[in-house]
Order: structure tokens, then sequence, then C-alpha cells
């Protein structure tokens, strides 16, 4: 059934006009960089997080996670949807199966966004405000937990569609990709969608940051008559510390949550105000912006988190520096060659022979390895003002003979 009406879908898409062809070369000139920096950076960030082995709590499972998922989309199902439409075949598309399949796993993978930064967020509150009672929150099993069951919400939004039920997964014959049509058919789906995308994460993340913020501040205005005695030991500073590395990744998710719902909300308000008329000639173009600008979210977690969390900024650059990617090869002159063996052989010098040998005037004669120095030499006495830790050879002064 699939195959058929795919394939009746093909045979009667209008070809597209020259002004039509115009607007798709511009939408690929945007679209195609975004996607490659956006793959760039999420799969610089997945090597960041093994090579750093920052998957030993809660919350960096679930960045994780989340990592896993931006890689996945940018470089698999993005470049697949944005050339499909540049070029125009659907030839793939005709595989039974595959275009329920693709839209299915494209909007579970990416709406798990939403729920990913709410069980980060209630993560942050147990971790900070009851850390005693919820122990298993913040442990890396509670991260595989909550990455599980953040998983199975987003499927579970999307099963009807896939079953056929209410809505179904097919091709957009304007742009040759395929998404979720006549979604806003049933009225519960499109309600159990708002709120589990958008009312249920939000609402959570609100909660647990004014809990969090609350607790603080509350904590704060306890703490000020202790300030100098804890201060004074060492812990103030300590604890002020911890609390702000703990706040740095809760505002990081935060705003990444933000920057999901400012990308996704018009795709969804165009949805709902064109309803069948969506995907009409005169409006593809504009569903495929709203659709670009939608990708663009996965894309901006590498930058958000360069921007926000400095263990992350250090790391991009360390890893950067090591690759060699932006640095050019030296050319070594033999000036250069000179000057380097030169400078080798001073360090080389100061390392190994830090014992000088001066003679009754006081002038250096030679450097003399610390270990060859007899142990019964009578004359021989340490001067701190020697260089390099010197030691006088000559006859002892008046001053040491008293000493």
């Amino acid at each position: 059934m699939e195959l058929n009406n795919t394939s009746s879908l093909l045979k009667d898409a209008t070809p597209l006009c020259q002004d039509q062809y115009y607007q798709l070369y511009i939408f690929a000139s945007a679209a195609l960089p975004i996607i490659f920096f956006g793959a760039f950076g999420n799969i610089l960030t997945l090597i960041v997080i093994l090579r750093a082995r920052w998957y030993a709590t809660g919350i960096q499972v679930l960045i994780l996670t989340l990592t896993v998922c931006g890689v996945f989309t940018t470089s698999l199902v993005y470049p697949v949807w944005f050339v499909g439409a540049v070029v125009g075949d659907s030839t793939v598309w005709l595989i039974p199966g595959v275009c329920r399949l693709t839209g299915f796993v494209f909007l579970s993978v990416t709406c798990m966004s939403s729920t990913l930064c709410a069980m980060i967020a209630i993560n942050r509150l147990c971790i900070i405000v009851i850390p005693q009672r919820t122990h298993f929150v913040t442990q890396k099993r509670g991260g595989i937990v909550m990455s599980i069951v953040a998983s199975l919400i987003s499927q579970s939004i999307f099963l009807s569609p896939l079953l056929g039920l209410d809505g179904r997964f097919g091709l957009v014959e304007s742009l040759h990709i395929c998404i979720w049509l006549q979604w806003t058919s049933s009225q519960p789906l499109q309600s159990a969608f708002f709120l589990v995308i958008y009312v249920i994460p939000g609402g959570v993340i609100a909660l647990c940051y004014t809990g969090i913020f609350l607790f603080l501040r509350l904590s704060h205005r306890a703490s000020a008559n202790r300030r100098r005695a804890r201060a004074a030991s060492g812990s103030c500073f300590e604890t002020s510390r911890k609390l702000r590395r703990l706040l740095q990744a809760t505002k990081m998710m935060g705003v990444t949550f933000l920057a999901y719902v400012v990308c996704f909300l018009p795709l969804n308000f165009m949805a709902w105000w064109q309803r069948d008329l969506l995907y009409a000639e005169r409006s593809s173009m504009v569903f495929a912006w709203l659709l670009l600008l939608y990708c663009t979210s996965d894309c901006l977690h590498p930058v958000i988190y360069a921007v926000m969390n400095r263990d992350f900024s250090d790391a991009y650059i360390d890893l950067l520096r090591r690759c060699q990617l932006f640095q050019r090869k030296p050319q070594i002159s033999l000036k250069d060659m000179v000057h380097s063996e030169k400078k080798r052989s001073q360090m080389f010098r100061r390392e190994h022979f830090n014992m000088i040998e001066l003679d009754d005037q006081g002038h250096k004669t030679r450097l003399i390895p610390r270990d060859s120095l007899p142990r019964d030499t009578t004359n021989a006495i340490l001067r701190d003002d020697c260089p390099h830790g010197g030691v006088y050879l000559g006859p002892p002064s008046d001053h040491e003979d008293e000493s």
C-alpha cells in the first residue's frame, strides 16, 4: 500500500519552474554549510567526551546521549533529506518501509532533546538540593535509566503515525523528503505532542531551576554569619567553587532547551495554522526554511557548550591543536636549527650539571656533576649565593671559619 501511494505521489508531482529552482539552490547553499558545521561540531564533541571519559556521572551520561543523538541526525538524517531535496531524486523512498521508518526515527530522535534537558534539570535539582536522598540519580546507572526513559517517552508519541492509526509518515512531493503528514488530523494526538515536547519538559525545567536558585539564595543567607569562619578554614571557597561548576552545567543545558524551543516552535505553528495546506506548492519553500531552522537546533549544541562551559572549550582547543587542523608545519631554517640546538644544550647543562667549581679568585672553571663530588671533601662549602646552586672549592673565608 505504501509503495503504491508513494509511486502515485511521484507521478502526480509537478515539475519545478525556474524561479523555484533558483530558490532551491539558495536553500541548498545555506543548508549544506549549516549541516556540515553541525556534524563536525557534534562529532568533535563526542570525541572530546570519550577522550576525557566524561561518562562517569549521571549528567555526563545524559549529555553523552544528547551528543549521540546530535551526531546521528546531523551526520545521517539531515544530509539524506537535504541532498534528496536539492537533487530531486526520491528513488530511495520507493523502498517499502524506508520513508515511514525515516520519518519515525528522525522525529523520535530529535524530540529527545527536550526530554533529555528535562532529565538533566531533575538531575541538577537532586545533586544540589537533596544529594543525600537521591544518590542513585546522580550516578552513572541513574543517567542510563533516565536516558532510556527519555527515549521511550519520545518514541511513544510517534507510534500511532508509524502504525498508521492516526496520521502517517509519508513523502512531501514538492521537497522529496519524508516527514509526519496529517499530524493535525487528531486533536488528542496533537495535544499529546505539545504536552510531551513543550509543556511538560518546559514546566519541569522551570520548576527545577526555580527550586535550585531559591535553595542557593536561602542557603546563602543562612550561612552569611558563618562565612568568615568557613573562609578561614578554606571550606567556603571550595564549596562556592563546587556550586559554581554545578550551576555552569545547569545554565548550559537550560540554554540548550531554549534554543530547541526557539528553533522548533515556528515549524509547529505553521503546521497548526495551515493544516492541510502546509505542503502546497506556494508554501513548500517556507516549510523548507522552517525545517532548516529546526535542524539548526542540533547544530547549536557544540557552540553552546564551548561558550558556556570552560571545560568543553579547553577540550576543543586541545583536541584541535593535537590534530593540527589549522596549523601548517613550519619550515626550519639552518639558523633556527643552530639556535634550537644551542638552547637544548643549555637546558641539558642546567638539568645535569648544577655544581660549579670556582678557583681562588672566584672565577668559574668547570661544571661538576653533583653525584661525582667526594663525600669527604673538607673544603667544599655549599654556597647559596653561587649561581645554579654551585660549590665553592677554594679556601674558606673568615666568616665561614667562625661559623
